[in-house]
């Protein structure tokens, strides 16, 4: 069963996703980007879905701090908004 951590500022859209992934995978999930690194140092997750809209510390900043700690760790990147300097930014760190 693998871990899924998700990270979202909306409550209702990490209700959403919690209720479908839990079916097969051990989920977790918060709403802020300081949360969301302590909650993955005791969690371990294989797979974080997270967006860059977070309270606390900003999402990019959040994948540069998770991707320090773990290469194989798989992030997946949620947004309303993307812009050529994001899509840089973010490949710097996969």
């Amino acid at each position: 069963m693998r871990k899924v951590l998700i990270v979202d500022v909306s409550e209702h859209w990490r209700e959403v996703m919690e209720r479908e992934l839990e079916k097969l995978h051990q989920v977790r999930s918060c709403g802020d980007g300081l949360q969301a690194l302590e909650l993955a140092e005791r969690f371990c997750p294989d797979v974080v879905i997270m967006d860059l809209m977070l309270t606390g510390m900003d999402g990019l900043s959040v994948v540069k701090k998770l991707r320090e700690r773990s290469e194989e760790l798989k992030i997946i990147v949620t947004g309303r908004y993307f812009s050529n300097f994001v899509n840089m930014a973010l490949d710097r760190y996969q």
